[in-house]
């Protein structure tokens, strides 16, 4: 009976980890995105100030 739930918690604990995994990814993947955009706002902002 005991090798029956450890698989089970082995296999949440393997869903949660890739579940987490995603979560970083979208969270990087996000903040590159915002910071860039923040970039080309403030060169576009620049380049109009100059023009």
């Amino acid at each position: 009976m005991p090798i029956k739930p450890k698989r089970v918690r082995r296999k949440r604990r393997r869903q949660v980890s890739w579940l987490s995994n995603l979560r970083v990814r979208s969270g990087l993947v996000i903040s590159v995105f915002v910071v860039l955009g923040f970039g080309v706002g403030l060169f576009a902002f620049s380049s109009v100030r100059k023009g």
